[in-house]
């Protein structure tokens, strides 16, 4: 008997751990739609105001990249470039820094044994990310009855969306003449892709 007792405690026990957890995430999942959808539109609104800037700033990456390439073209480590990858790195969030990989390769692609890459956080977009984050997390420690753990799902989701948000932008930062020097001493066309790393990728810009 004690033991049925026990058992029918324990059942109700893990009913309500169930019950605050759904409602806790709802909770959670209402004010990051709603965050969500006033930061993507403010991240919209801006950014012709802040395009030029923004492809600037990446042009002097990839640029550093490029030279870092020439000189193991150089060498004899590589051919001639004619595969660049923006790799969105998953992992990336664990560490609070949402971030690109740019990976250039010759014609043997990724099989390459050669790297020759840099990191790029596009914080146009990934910052508010780390905002909308810290937004979740304060939701879960103004509590005890659900772990924080429970609220990965839930970011990994959102992660999702500033990613795909992220990958409209950077095809209209790629276009225009800023990246011309990609070209140099090459009659080879440039495949720019954009997806994960060693996953599915789609090209966004043909350099010809």
């Amino acid at each position: 008997m004690d033991s049925g007792l026990r058992s029918g405690s324990e059942t109700k026990a893990e009913t309500r751990g169930r019950q605050q957890r759904k409602e806790l995430l709802d909770e959670a999942g209402r004010m990051a739609d709603l965050e969500f959808a006033v930061m993507s539109q403010e991240i919209r609104d801006g950014f012709e105001r802040e395009e030029e800037t923004i492809r600037k700033e990446l042009s002097g990456i990839m640029k550093q990249i490029f030279q870092n390439y020439q000189l193991m073209e150089q060498k004899g480590e590589v051919g001639r470039l004619r595969w660049i990858y923006f790799s969105f790195l998953r992992t990336s969030m664990m560490d609070d820094y949402p971030v690109y990989r740019i990976d250039f390769y010759d014609d043997s692609d990724c099989y390459s044994c050669q790297e020759c890459c840099g990191n790029w956080d596009f914080s146009y977009v990934f910052s508010r990310f780390r905002s909308l984050k810290g937004k979740i997390r304060d939701i879960f420690l103004s509590q005890s009855k659900v772990k924080e753990y429970e609220m990965d799902d839930l970011l990994y989701g959102y992660y999702e969306k500033f990613h795909l948000l992220a990958a409209e932008l950077l095809c209209e930062l790629l276009q225009g003449t800023a990246f011309g020097y990609l070209k140099e001493g090459s009659s080879a066309s440039i495949e720019i892709k954009e997806g994960e790393l060693f996953d599915r990728t789609n090209t966004i810009k043909t350099i010809l």
